[in-house]
């Protein structure tokens, strides 16, 4: 069966084939994309730093993010 000739349907409502074609094409799947990415990085560090920035609780590589910002900032380097 060819995917343009058949029904489609958003709920209760019925589309027209091409109505169809361009609301799949238009719908995404995932995560919307960011319009800044990070970049994963393996980083070794001493165990009891890691322990102590893991404690803060959840978005603490956010914090370690914010934290290296800011300091380079205040270097003149960002």
């Amino acid at each position: 069966m060819d995917i343009a000739q058949g029904t489609w349907r958003v709920g209760e409502r019925l589309l027209a084939p091409e109505e169809g074609l361009a609301t799949m094409k238009a719908a995404t799947r995932g995560r919307p994309k960011a319009e800044v990415t990070k970049q994963a990085v393996k980083l070794r560090l001493d165990a009891d730093l890691l322990a102590a920035l893991r404690a803060t609780g959840d978005g603490w590589q956010t914090r370690i993010n914010d934290t290296l910002r800011a300091s380079m900032h205040l270097a003149g380097k960002v």
